[in-house]
């Protein structure tokens, strides 16, 4: 009986340590399946799956009878992400990820839901009940100057929040507004947040409408050439034009506020660049069969070119394409993009004047470059910016003096735009600006009224 009784009791024992293991072994692989379906390997926050179930589960909590909910949203970015994976590598990129998920939770609080949305975007839905300013404030100084144990990251974000309403029942909505409202501050320099509003809803919405028809209009040859003048200051001959892009939609003209900034963001502005010089080329070589002159056409170059290794190929396809002499192409190049971060702008713009173009610096005075730098640079023409132009006569010094002057010091050409009135032309003629260009000689112009202003000079 004895031995009945012990081998009985060994196979419950048995019986019992192959449930336990079952059990054990089931919750390690439900675990196991949590975490893939749920964590993000990196930071070890939730990922976006997590946000949405979790997130769904914290408002479906929410009393209806609360006045006010003091809850918010938001969706951060690290700006040029990629760059800084490529430049120190991705084991330092995962470092930066990790910090920031830390710092996020540093901050609003471990009772937040923080979560990896992908890539480098970040998204939290957190309790604040004081002024959400600071707190914005606050995040962006301390994830901008990112500390990791004894080293500080310099990094550039972007932020959208969204408040939530005593209605907000539905978390893809609510993280959609934050994206919108992330948007928003894609772009901007010194806005590193905005929350969302109702502005912010119409203006996005407007935007979506252009985005959706912008590449349509790019095969439609919507986009227009349109050309301004250029003349000599002393002698009052055609010295060239800057061509400007219109965009001409269902018999109306878009004036290039409305899309230029967004294509800007979007990056479609690197389709649009090309596809205008392509335009310019095209003319160049027209006047030059029909005509006999070269006029030098001036061309903005956006920024977001320079971040494209090879950008110099496609344009130098483009001039041969139509046996362009390239001392005859101006790239303007906007001072603010002389100092943006990544950018190698002495390196670009060497190698842009290897090719034989011309280089403007756009917009000069109202960037942040310092004198050492334009020293630096390659230039062959200094382009004052109209609000100094529109300053002639308010007072006795102008800055713009001081800008004559320099550029004679750096043998650099000199142009003013927007030049409108007599006595801004007259001034700028007495302290030896170049070349004037603005309303006072023409407005800018299709291709066809510009000609007129080929034939006769």
């Amino acid at each position: 009986m004895n031995g009945i009784y012990i081998s009985g009791n060994i196979a419950v024992l048995i019986i019992l340590s192959i449930c336990i293991y079952i059990i054990i072994s089931n919750n390690k692989k439900q675990n196991q399946l949590f975490e893939y379906a749920y964590v993000d390997p990196i930071t070890k926050k939730g990922n976006i799956y997590y946000f949405k179930k979790k997130g769904q589960e914290i408002l479906g909590k929410r009393k209806s009878n609360e006045i006010e909910f003091k809850q918010y949203i938001l969706v951060l970015d690290i700006n040029k992400f990629k760059m800084i994976n490529k430049t120190y590598g991705y084991k330092v990129g995962d470092v930066i990820l990790k910090g920031i998920a830390e710092e996020l939770e540093n901050l609003l609080g471990k009772e937040s839901l923080i979560c990896r949305l992908s890539n480098d975007y970040f998204v939290a839905l957190f309790e604040f009940k004081e002024n959400i300013h600071y707190l914005l404030e606050e995040m962006v100084r301390h994830i901008e100057n990112l500390k990791v144990g004894d080293t500080v990251y310099s990094l550039s974000t972007n932020t959208g929040v969204y408040k939530l309403t005593n209605e907000d029942r539905n978390i893809s909505e609510i993280l959609d507004r934050a994206i919108m409202a992330h948007s928003a501050s894609k772009g901007e320099v010194f806005e590193k947040f905005h929350i969302f509003d109702e502005k912010i809803e119409e203006e996005l919405e407007k935007e979506s409408k252009i985005e959706h028809e912008m590449y349509q209009a790019l095969k439609d040859r919507e986009f227009k050439v349109f050309y301004q003048p250029k003349f000599d200051a002393k002698a009052e001959t055609l010295y060239g034009a800057e061509a400007l892009v219109r965009w001409e939609h269902k018999g109306e003209m878009i004036p290039p506020s409305e899309f230029i900034p967004l294509f800007e963001k979007n990056k479609f502005i690197l389709q649009l660049d090309l596809y205008i010089f392509e335009q310019v080329c095209s003319d160049i070589k027209m006047w030059k069969e029909q005509l006999g002159v070269e006029p030098v056409i001036s061309v903005n170059i956006s920024r977001a070119h320079f971040l494209e290794d090879d950008f110099l190929k496609k344009y130098m396809l483009i001039t041969s394409k139509y046996g362009i002499n390239t001392n005859k192409i101006d790239f303007e190049i906007t001072e603010s993009a002389t100092i943006e971060a990544g950018i190698n702008i002495i390196e670009i713009m060497r190698n842009i004047k290897k090719l034989g173009f011309l280089i403007s610096i756009d917009d000069f005075g109202t960037g942040y470059s310092s004198l050492s730098t334009i020293q630096d640079m390659p230039a062959d023409i200094l382009k004052i910016d109209k609000s100094f132009v529109d300053g002639i006569g308010r007072s006795e010094k102008n800055i713009i003096d001081y800008i004559l002057t320099m550029a004679k010091e750096l043998n650099l050409m000199t142009i003013a735009e927007g030049v409108e009135t007599k006595e801004q032309r007259d001034y700028l003629l007495a302290r030896g600006c170049d070349i004037i260009q603005g309303y006072y000689y023409a407005k800018p112009m299709p291709k066809d009224e510009f000609e007129g202003y080929l034939k006769q000079n």
